[in-house]
């Protein structure tokens, strides 16, 4: 990792509001403040920002002092007022013609992106490692919907026994928590296939979901865009987002065993083969009359491009 230039700000909130003059600071716990500190970090265990001991910052990240759920609390917290910050600036930017003062705005801009970007990566790993505990009534809140769901599809899954598919889901308390944070998404998660080691549950809500909209496939193109068109706003990748979900990228096949009309009014980013990657390209699909899967290249968004996810869970006897 190369260091830092003793002339750039070190910190990217402080250097905004002495150039834009900001009266209100921004307000951060504690929690984010200790874990502002640890960010760079814990960088080196998600993108191998640079070498360390990957044991010690694990060690760091997960220490008792603060469980994972505050922490995870407290970078959404930090994520949200960083893109508070950022938006003020892209405004201040697209207003101010001096160049000087823009290309001052353009740097922060950047350094607030890649700020985000890092905490987004933090939270999805603390995410993907940690097991939340459900209180007992929202287990049963969201079993009675899954059942209500399951019990009103039967196209989707004929032959499977509610029971058994519930029985699975409370043994596996990961599957447990992927589908909760599916439920809460808005995916409308409902069982579409089986097999005899398990079954498959996945998105399906009428369209994609609208809480995980105009995103990209993955970090590579949320990357491509910031650089190539640095105003459009981009809500994460699919990628990033399901794996913090702990659940993958619905498959073309898999999505033509969701029976229904589905994405009438929308798209849905499916995942898309590596030597497809390689050329550029990701698999979008809509349901709309004449239109199946679309290969869009990639820096290509739609406001109303989403994702489909899938989790596999395993019979339990």
């Amino acid at each position: 990792m190369t260091e830092k230039n003793s002339d750039q700000p070190e910190n990217a909130n402080y250097d905004l509001i002495k150039l834009l003059q900001i009266t209100t600071d921004i307000e951060r716990s504690d929690i984010a403040l200790v874990l502002d500190e640890t960010l760079e970090q814990a960088m080196c265990i998600l993108d191998s920002v640079k070498p360390c001991d990957t044991q010690e910052v694990k060690t760091e990240i997960n220490s008792e002092s603060i469980s994972n759920e505050e922490k995870i609390q407290a970078i959404d917290n930090y994520i949200e007022k960083l893109k508070q910050v950022l938006e003020e600036a892209e405004n201040e930017k697209i207003k101010n013609i001096d160049l000087h003062k823009h290309s001052a705005l353009r740097y922060i801009t950047d350094n607030l992106r890649m700020k985000i970007r890092y905490a987004q990566s933090v939270r999805d790993w603390l995410k993907h490692n940690t097991i939340f505990e459900l209180p007992p009534e929202q287990i049963e809140n969201l079993l009675n919907k899954l059942q209500r769901r399951f019990e009103d599809n039967p196209k989707r899954h004929k032959g499977v026994d509610w029971e058994r598919v519930r029985n699975s889901i409370l043994a596996n308390p990961r599957a447990l928590q992927s589908i909760n944070e599916m439920e809460k998404a808005g995916h409308e998660p409902d069982v579409y296939f089986d097999i005899d080691e398990g079954f498959y549950i996945g998105t399906c809500s009428k369209e994609s979901p609208e809480q995980h909209r105009n995103i990209a496939y993955d970090a590579e193109e949320v990357e491509l865009i910031n650089t190539k068109y640095p105003d459009m706003k981009v809500n994460g990748s699919a990628v990033e987002i399901a794996e913090a979900m702990g659940i993958d990228l619905m498959e073309r096949d898999q999505y033509r065993l969701v029976r229904g009309k589905y994405d009438l009014d929308s798209y849905s980013i499916l995942k898309t083969p590596s030597y497809l990657r390689q050329k550029g390209y990701k698999i979008t699909e809509t349901g709309r009359p004449g239109i199946n899967v679309t290969l869009c290249r990639i820096g290509y968004i739609s406001l109303n491009e989403g994702f489909r996810g899938s989790l596999f869970v395993r019979w339990v006897s």
